[in-house]
Parts: C-alpha cells; sequence; structure tokens
C-alpha cells in the first residue's frame, strides 16, 4: 500500500507538570494528526481550524482531545509513513467536521431569516392593530356626529357639524390608505430580506491544509 512521507512529532504526556485527564487515555498510542483551515463566506465570512486525528487502529480521536496535544511538549523525530488508508480516513473524518458545519451554518441561516420575518410580522401586526383600533374610533365618532346632527335644528350649527364629519371621513379614508400602504412596505421588505438572502446562500469556501503529521504519546 503506498505511503507517504511525513514527521513524527513525540507528545511527551509523562513529564508534563499539569495533568491533561483527557490525554491520558493516549499514553502509548499513535497516528496520524492533520490540521486545515476552513473558510466560508455566506452571510458573513468564517474562518474555522479544523483539528483530525485517528490513532493506529484508525479510531478516531475528538478533535478538543487533540487540540489539547498542542498544549504539552513535543520533538519533532524521523520521517514517518502514511499509509493510503491512514489518509482517506483522516480525510474523512475532516470531510464529516465540514458537513456538520455546514449543517450548523445553514441551519442558523435558517433561523435567522425565519427570526427577521417574523420581526416584519409582529411590526406589520402591530401597526395594523394600532391602525384599525384608531380607525374604529373614528367610526364610531362618525355614526355619533351624524346621530347627534340628525337632532340639530339651527341650519348652521348642523352645517357645522357636517363638515366636521367630512373631515373624519377623510381622516378615515386616509388611515385605510395608510393601512394598507404599511402592508405594501411590509411585503416590500419580505422581497428584499427574500433578495438579500438569496444572494448569500451562494456559500463559497475553501479548504486550505495547513499540516499532517504522524503523532505519538509518551
Amino acid at each position: 500500500m503506498k505511503s507517504v512521507s511525513e514527521k513524527e512529532v513525540v507528545f511527551d504526556y509523562s513529564n508534563n507538570s499539569i495533568i491533561i485527564s483527557v490525554l491520558k487515555p493516549l499514553v502509548g498510542k499513535s497516528g496520524v494528526l492533520k490540521v486545515s483551515n476552513y473558510s466560508i463566506e455566506s452571510f458573513d465570512k468564517e474562518d474555522y481550524v479544523l483539528i483530525s486525528a485517528i490513532d493506529e487502529s484508525g479510531n478516531p480521536i475528538d478533535s478538543e482531545v487533540a487540540k489539547k496535544l498542542f498544549s504539552i511538549s513535543g520533538r519533532e523525530t524521523n520521517l514517518a509513513q502514511i499509509s493510503k488508508d491512514q489518509k482517506n480516513k483522516i480525510d474523512e473524518l475532516e470531510n464529516l467536521t465540514i458537513n456538520d458545519l455546514s449543517t450548523n451554518i445553514a441551519q442558523r441561516n435558517s433561523d435567522f431569516f425565519e427570526n427577521e420575518v417574523d420581526k416584519l410580522d409582529k411590526w406589520s401586526d402591530d401597526v395594523k392593530k394600532a391602525l384599525e383600533l384608531d380607525l374604529r374610533k373614528l367610526d364610531i365618532d362618525i355614526k355619533t356626529a351624524k346621530t347627534n346632527a340628525k337632532k340639530i335644528l339651527i341650519l348652521e350649527e348642523k352645517l357645522k357639524v357636517h363638515r366636521e364629519i367630512k373631515d373624519m371621513e377623510k381622516r378615515c379614508n386616509e388611515m385605510r390608505k395608510r393601512l394598507f400602504e404599511e402592508q405594501d412596505n411590509v411585503e416590500t421588505k419580505k422581497e428584499q430580506l427574500i433578495d438579500k438572502v438569496q444572494l448569500q446562500l451562494n456559500q463559497s469556501s475553501r479548504l486550505i491544509p495547513i499540516f499532517t503529521i504522524c503523532w505519538r504519546v509518551v
């Protein structure tokens, strides 16, 4: 099976002054570790340092545990060999991490979109309720004014009340027009939000391998 040459780093856990319990099970073990930089542009540009590691049996090691290897002293030794099978497993582990990241980012973006839509709907409902309440009050005032106008005998006073009623009806029409305009405004904002999100969904990503090493813990 074809192998590639990489550096081996021996991590000295036994002489480390601080006990790191999660690393203790790795003492006496070896394997392969890969570090890459993964950047993705969606709503924002994000950069992640990916650490993928397996032991000599091909078992995956949690990335947070593997990261702690770099908190203890290590020394570089002679070139080590990484088999094609190990390389495939480490790449597969890295791809799983990338898939999990992509899923989490997609879910977060979806939540962002839903929250923004909810905000617009709530704002629309608040405006609608306030205008409808004012309209109901104005309708009642108009009906009351018309009833009272019928009881007025003096024509001059009757004309004055009807002029006030006409003004109230004009205000009522303006409020109804504003209600429709606010509804159209919300729909326009939703369209703009959808267009913005659609553009940001065209994600671009880049994976840059930094280094791959053989590791051993003593």
